[in-house]
């Protein structure tokens, strides 16, 4: 073998190692999160709070040709200026009657992949960790399974409904980050339709609600609790369907402390084509959750 020959075998050589090293890095399932990392995201979270456009709350009316009242469609044009995120919500110092707060462990079941080339798949612990905080029109629940993941959900409590949400994905080395809002705030207590939109009116999220009740035994003990069926069908930026459902706590439990809208069992099923950084790609995530003990780890 030339020199020459030698020198560009090794050149190729070595430009495999750095590929297949480099992907062994993105793909390897990111660590966990940890009851540290939750208390710092929280504490973090609120001094440095993120910030999207939000409609305001009342559709603006417009008169037609008859003279009578009606109402535009399609996502709400701002009247108002800029609204806040979840974390941007005003905070109590102690939770309101009928309000979750606390740090709870789940059973954990489930993974996320990206279908991009060869793909990535993350697989998450066996056990994950709800976060909630009082706040806004209720409470701030945020679910961070393994680093660069996470699901926040600003929650109103009377009625009970979802007002914002936010969610991160992180996959070869970047993290996709998407604002939503509900509105008006999607009811969580009554069966329903309703609309979220992705801020900047980029995805529209057409939401159904099935709203049951039926008691559940988690952590060794009965509760009852509200069965919350959402199916969501996306369009726009992201296209697609989801399947969730909820079971929350529909009772208080002062002899466990443990308030209404708490999450007793979780089952999340996505399946979406997005437009991302990394181009277009299809995403899944199939996820069970359980709640393990009713003592607060906060």
């Amino acid at each position: 073998m030339t020199r020459r020959r030698a020198t560009a075998l090794l050149a190729v050589l070595a430009l495999v190692v750095v590929v297949v090293g480099g992907w062994a890095v993105f793909t390897k399932d990111p660590p966990p999160t940890e009851l540290g990392d939750v208390r710092d995201y929280e504490v973090g979270r609120m001094s440095s709070p993120t910030t999207f456009y939000r409609p305001s709350d009342t559709l603006p009316s417009v008169t037609d040709t008859t003279g009578r009242a009606t109402t535009t469609d399609g996502p709400r044009t701002s009247t108002t200026g800029p609204r806040t995120t979840a974390s941007q919500r005003p905070t109590t110092s102690t939770p309101q009657a009928g309000v979750p707060d606390g740090i709870y462990r789940y059973k954990t079941e489930g993974s996320e992949t990206v279908h991009l080339g060869p793909g990535s798949t993350h697989t998450y612990p066996d056990e994950t960790l709800i976060s909630y905080l009082p706040g806004g029109c209720g409470f701030v629940a945020s679910w961070s399974p393994i680093e660069g993941r996470r699901d926040l959900y600003n929650l109103c409590v009377e009625p009970f409904a979802i007002d914002t949400y936010e969610v991160d994905h992180a996959h070869f080395g970047q993290t996709d980050h998407r604002d939503f809002y509900c509105d008006p705030p999607m009811r969580l207590d009554v069966s329903g339709t309703g609309v979220c939109w992705q801020a900047e009116e980029k995805t529209k999220v057409d939401r159904r609600v099935s709203v049951t009740r039926e008691p559940i035994t988690v952590a060794g003990e009965t509760f009852q609790a509200m069965r919350v069926q959402i199916r969501d069908k996306l369009s726009g930026e992201a296209d697609g369907e989801a399947e969730s459902e909820w079971w929350f706590l529909g009772e208080e439990r002062r002899d466990l402390w443990l308030f209404e809208g708490l999450v007793l069992r979780a089952e999340v099923h996505i399946n979406t084509d997005a437009s991302t950084i990394l181009g277009n790609i299809t995403y899944t995530e199939d996820v069970v959750l359980e709640l393990m003990s009713t003592k607060s780890e906060r």
